[in-house]
């Protein structure tokens, strides 16, 4: 069986409680509290990615309902 090491900092199973494996890749919980330390250190961060979720959900819900004006409008649909 191979021992599975972090790719970020090649930490083994003595060195971590969880590892996250991605495409090619492996992360260890302590790895991935290091990348939220980094994250939650830019107070304005959450604030822009909620901001632009919502952005974005509202762009889709304008075209959405500019579709559906245009379907009830188009005798052809």
């Amino acid at each position: 069986m191979s021992v599975l090491t972090c790719s970020w900092c090649g930490g083994g199973p003595n060195d971590y409680r969880k590892i996250i494996a991605g495409p090619g890749t492996l992360i260890c919980d302590q790895c991935v509290l290091r990348c939220l330390t980094v994250i939650a250190d830019d107070k304005n961060w959450l604030d822009r990615a909620i901001s632009d979720a919502l952005l974005k959900h509202a762009e889709i819900d304008l075209i959405v309902s500019h579709r559906r004006s245009a379907d009830e409008t188009d005798p052809l649909s």
